[in-house]
């Protein structure tokens, strides 16, 4: 599957990739749930259906102009102290 995502998100990677370099383990833990939620994707061989919705990759049944998939991560006790911290872009789409 080949996945598009908006230019944000791409500099969002970079930034997480600094910020790996500079030692931070919390981008370090984002870096790594993207990638997970990312090949997930990628490993997917046909367009997902509603009769395919899974607990980690569920339809944003919201959006009318697009299909979109929500990819989730498991819960990390982490991230409930990081809040006020810009989340990731996250409108990816399978194609």
């Amino acid at each position: 599957m080949d996945i598009d995502w908006p230019t944000e998100f791409g500099r969002w990677l970079d930034r997480l990739e600094e910020e790996i370099e500079s030692g931070d383990e919390r981008s370090r833990l984002l870096l790594t749930f993207t990638a997970r939620a990312l090949d997930q994707l990628r490993k997917l061989t046909d367009p997902p259906t509603d009769d395919t919705e899974t607990a980690t990759l569920r339809r944003v049944r919201q959006s009318r102009r697009y299909e979109l998939w929500r990819v989730s991560h498991a819960y990390h006790p982490r991230r409930s102290h990081d809040r006020g911290r810009q989340p990731a872009p996250t409108d990816l789409r399978a194609r």
